[in-house]
């Protein structure tokens, strides 16, 4: 089998502080016309997202050049990104607590992330 894309998203904006959160493994990733002002200067504001399937354990997280296998899926992510456009991804923690609107990424240092990246999530 092929893998397709999921879900494509390109980031529009950089929030002045998401670096505070990407230093602890975590992106938010908000609708750039829907962000809410609390939280967009920690945040990725990102293009429309369209989820064509639902993300799965083993899907590939693509942020620019970068790859990375999906190791967990928070219960509320796909439902997040059908109605409110919105999920946060997370490296992978074994002693942190899952979060049900969170994507776990495989352990890693996440890169800074520029304006024009492209998002992509792909499986099977």
């Amino acid at each position: 089998m092929s893998e397709k894309i999921k879900l494509s998203c390109q980031v529009l904006e950089v929030g002045d502080r998401y670096q505070d959160f990407l230093s602890e493994g975590m992106i938010l990733l908000f609708p750039a016309e829907t962000v809410m002002t609390q939280i967009k200067n920690y945040s990725l504001m990102v293009s429309k997202m369209t989820l064509q399937s639902d993300i799965e354990l083993g899907d590939t997280l693509s942020i620019g050049s970068s790859e990375f296998k999906i190791t967990d899926v928070g219960h509320l992510v796909n439902s997040n990104i059908e109605q409110i456009g919105h999920f946060t991804i997370k490296v992978e923690n074994k002693d942190q607590a899952k979060l049900p609107g969170t994507l776990y990424i495989e352990p890693t240092t996440l890169n800074e992330i520029k304006v024009g990246e492209k998002i992509i999530i792909r499986g099977e």
